[in-house]
């Protein structure tokens, strides 16, 4: 009975690994906050190149919207090795998982794309 409340088990895999995204099996999970659709007009862009970036490095992203994300990988958030906080937007969400859960946040004040985020 267990087995059928277990809402990560009905979900079945995450999102990034049904989009071919997912890193090597024990890669740390990645949390992605700060991305804001209305407020980043290359928002589209960033929603396949960061997570891309991230397995590049040898994580595995967690990405909540977009094509590369969904509910299973908000399901999962709490056992992130790390949260990434893109902008403002998305440090009061980091932070509250870290009080919350103890994941640790990583803030930056852009995406690490472009001339200026590289």
């Amino acid at each position: 009975m267990a087995d059928l409340l277990d809402a990560g088990s009905l979900l079945g895999p995450p999102e990034t690994e049904r989009n071919g995204l997912a890193g090597q099996e024990g890669s740390p999970l990645v949390n992605v906050f700060g991305l804001i659709p209305a407020a980043d007009l290359m928002i589209i862009g960033d929603l396949l190149e960061i997570p891309r970036i991230l397995k590049g490095l040898g994580f595995i992203p967690n990405v909540f919207f977009g094509r590369v994300g969904g509910l299973g990988d908000l399901i999962r958030a709490p056992n992130a090795s790390l949260s990434l906080s893109l902008s403002s937007w998305g440090l009061a969400a980091a932070r509250k998982l870290e009080r919350a859960r103890g994941v640790p946040v990583l803030e930056l004040e852009a995406p690490p794309v472009g001339i200026s985020g590289a």
